[in-house]
Formats: C-alpha cells, sequence, structure tokens
C-alpha cells in the first residue's frame, strides 16, 4: 500500500502575527518530513511570506489554505496579519478573526484533517473540530514560563508570582485587561485553549531562555 496515502492529514491554525506564524510554520516543516499531509490555513498576506519560506527549500510539502476574513469598513484588506496594524485596531482584526469561523468550517470539512493543531485567540476552531469528530491540540509559541504566569494571574488574581522576576508592568496589565474585556468569553477565553487540547498541550521553549524558572 502506497505510505503517502495513508499518511495522516494535519491543519495547523495559527493567530495571524508573525511571531505566531513562523513557529507553526517551523513546526509545519518538521512534522511534513515525517510523512504527514500538512495543511497550514492563515489569510493571503501571511500565507504570501509563508510561500516565500517555503520556495527556499524544495524538501517540504506543505499545503497553503487561505482563511477568509469577513469584510470589516475599520479594516482595509492589507490589514489581514497583524505587521503594521495600529494598536487602535487590532480590536477590529481580532473581531474579524473570530467572525472567521464559517470560512474555517468549510475548510475543516473539506480537508477533513484527522487532527488540527491551533492556536490561542481561537478556542473555538478546537470546539469546531470537535463537532466533526477531529481531535484538537494547542501549540502555544509563547513558551512554559509565560503560560505559568497567566494561570497564577488568573487563577490568583494579583497574587505575586513565585518566580518575582516575571510580572507585568503597568502599561502591560492594562493592556491584558483591556483585552480581555473585550471578549465575550471571559475566562473561557484565556484558559478555554487547555480545556479543548486533547490530552496534551505543545509549547514551544528551550532551555536558554527558561532554564531559570522551570
Amino acid at each position: 500500500m502506497d505510505i503517502q496515502q495513508t499518511s495522516l492529514r494535519i491543519l495547523l491554525f495559527p493567530w495571524l502575527a508573525h511571531s505566531h506564524i513562523f513557529p507553526y510554520l517551523e513546526l509545519a516543516k518538521k512534522l511534513s518530513q515525517k510523512n504527514f499531509n500538512i495543511y497550514f490555513c492563515s489569510t493571503a498576506s501571511n500565507l504570501s511570506s509563508v510561500s516565500k519560506s517555503i520556495e527556499k527549500n524544495c524538501d517540504f510539502s506543505i499545503q497553503l489554505v487561505e482563511l477568509h476574513l469577513p469584510s470589516c469598513p475599520e479594516l482595509p484588506p492589507h490589514y489581514h496579519t497583524t505587521k503594521n496594524v495600529p494598536p487602535d485596531l487590532m480590536p477590529k482584526l481580532h473581531q474579524a478573526f473570530q467572525l472567521s469561523s464559517s470560512s474555517f468550517a468549510e475548510i475543516t470539512k473539506t480537508i477533513k484533517p484527522d487532527l488540527l493543531i491551533y492556536d490561542f485567540f481561537q478556542p473555538w476552531a478546537a470546539t469546531l473540530a470537535s463537532s466533526l469528530g477531529i481531535p484538537a491540540v494547542f501549540f502555544s509559541t509563547s513558551g512554559a514560563a509565560a503560560y505559568s504566569f497567566y494561570h497564577h494571574k488568573f487563577t490568583y488574581g494579583n497574587a505575586i508570582f513565585p518566580h518575582k522576576a516575571i510580572y507585568l508592568r503597568d502599561c502591560e496589565r492594562m493592556n491584558l485587561e483591556a483585552l480581555l474585556k473585550s471578549k465575550d468569553e471571559g475566562d473561557d477565553f484565556a484558559f478555554g485553549n487547555f480545556k479543548r487540547s486533547c490530552e496534551v498541550v505543545l509549547m514551544k521553549s528551550c532551555w536558554g531562555i527558561e532554564g531559570e524558572v522551570s
């Protein structure tokens, strides 16, 4: 039997920021070398950059799948990525991304992946996949220490994190609170990712960065 015909289909779905796109792309490259059929889903703006990266090395077999964001008067078409988006428009971009669930649903039904790997801002993608009988795994690009910090903050409020070197500056705390107030999901938005991930969570990390707090 042809191995290629029996290899699993994996759909990767990162948030729109390049700091999320390219860690997901590196994961996609590694998985493609293990004979998985890889599908990488994002907006046209991001896929243009991804395509250039893939073309530099023909060893990777990754199919690019375009996600269509709904039109938003405040968001020009070229803002379908977080690159160069003014801070005051970020909530609008996030809102448009959340409303892209219908486009993502069609993509999922067409590809029929055996596994979805999803990002922080879209626990709804895992819910959708689950409704179709598709397991989903959360991949965090922020590292284990950052997630431990935020989990502690949401669990214990303003209690000091055990590693005092890790903390939020006032402007960072205000930005976080503003982000969460703009979401309808509440606490589920912050950690619904863990709840929906099938028995495992993937973390981008390295000992050189997180060794002191691990």
